[in-house]
Formats: structure tokens, C-alpha cells, sequence
């Protein structure tokens, strides 16, 4: 490991990282800079962007209906100077969705809620965020219900030297708003030849159509 001096945004970026990990981490924090103001009015602030989407469709549909699997993205960038600390991230699910307690994964800090069968929210105890860095929490969520509406939550993000800090959803132009997916309701029943009658069924009109070429019926 050796240390990398980079110039970024006319300030000077220190990271023990090789090469190519520098690289990555420099131009995805600035292609999130560019994409989102990450200065407030009021100060600094950390960004906090959620995304969703539709991972394992379960019917084939191409939206999102009962039993299919959401994959939720949070990424919380300090595009400052100086670290966060104390940073805890929690977020409440969506009554629609339940958790897969077997996919949250975080790339700094502890699961303190959420790893327990029937937990409804989730709780990451982040710890220090380094200036200019960037935190990646991925979890996992199955649809359990057939309603038709949107899917919405939102995650909060609290540090004892930014202000709390609500998720923003990158794919819409609107500040600090709720991610969203809209949830179509019942499965689609998607036609299948698995029974013996259509098969059977499948069979004789290849069979017609096979001995209408052979023996051309003649006029009369």
C-alpha cells in the first residue's frame, strides 16, 4: 500500500489505496458531485442517495408484482474536508416488501437491526466516515403483497458533526424525496405448456397440419 496524492475539485485528496481502488473511488465520488449539489445553503452535509431495483422477477413480467425481489442501493458520500462521526443509518421498510436478513451488505460499520428474522427496519451503525469517502449499503427485499401502488420508503442519516440528513432519490430531480417503485399487484400467470392435454392438444395440429401438405384435399 502506498500513499496517492490526487488533485480533485482544485483540493488535494489523500488515500492509502492503490492505484486503481484511487481511481474508482475519486471518479465516483465525483460523478455524484456533478449529479447532485452537495453543498446546502446551510453548510456542509453528507449526500445520502437511495435507488431501487426490480433484481429477480419471479413471472417474467418486467414489473414488479407479488414474490419478486427489490435490491436496494444507499450510498452515503463525505465530499468534505474534514470526517463524519458518529454516523448511524436507519431505515424503515415498506409494509409491501419484507427483508431478506441474509443480504444487507455494508462496506464500513455493524448491522445492528435487521439480521433478526421479522425485522421490519434496518439499523447500521456507520461509525466515521473519512472526508472525502464513500460508504456502499446493498439489501434485499421480497414483495408480500398483491395491491396495486407504489412501493415507499425512506432512509435517515444522523451524525453528531452533520446535520440528520434524509435519503434522495438520484433518478428524479427533486431534493430529499422518497425512493419509489410502482407494484402492478397480482402475479402474471404466464402460459405454459405443462399439462397432457395441451400437449396432446399441441401434437394433433401438427399432425393435421402435416397431412394437409401430404393429401391436398381435391375439389369436387
Amino acid at each position: 500500500m502506498k500513499k496517492i496524492v490526487t488533485a480533485v475539485s482544485a483540493m488535494t485528496l489523500t488515500l492509502q489505496a492503490n492505484d486503481a481502488l484511487s481511481k474508482q473511488l475519486d471518479d465516483e465520488i465525483l460523478n455524484i458531485e456533478f449529479s447532485k449539489e452537495s453543498i446546502s445553503a446551510g453548510g456542509a452535509e453528507l449526500l445520502l442517495l437511495k435507488s431501487v431495483d426490480l433484481t429477480n422477477d419471479a413471472d417474467n413480467s418486467s414489473s414488479v408484482t407479488f414474490g419478486d425481489t427489490l435490491t436496494y442501493s444507499i450510498d452515503i458520500v463525505n465530499t468534505e474536508t474534514f470526517n463524519a462521526s458518529g454516523v448511524f443509518l436507519s431505515d424503515t421498510l415498506s409494509s409491501r416488501t419484507v427483508l431478506d436478513n441474509d443480504s444487507i451488505t455494508t462496506s464500513q460499520g455493524v448491522v445492528t437491526t435487521g439480521s433478526s428474522p421479522g425485522d421490519r427496519s434496518l439499523v447500521i451503525d456507520v461509525g466515521t466516515i473519512q472526508d472525502r469517502s464513500l460508504v456502499e449499503i446493498r439489501f434485499d427485499t421480497v414483495v408480500n403483497s398483491t395491491a396495486y401502488g407504489p412501493i415507499t420508503n425512506q432512509a435517515v442519516l444522523i451524525s453528531t458533526n452533520f446535520p440528520s440528513q434524509l435519503s434522495d432519490n438520484p433518478d428524479t430531480p427533486a431534493p430529499d424525496d422518497p425512493t419509489e417503485i410502482l407494484l402492478m399487484g397480482e402475479p402474471v400467470d404466464v402460459p405454459v405448456l405443462n399439462k397432457p392435454v395441451g400437449i396432446l392438444a399441441l401434437i394433433l395440429s401438427m399432425l393435421l397440419a402435416v397431412k394437409s401438405k401430404l393429401f391436398p384435399r381435391r375439389e369436387q
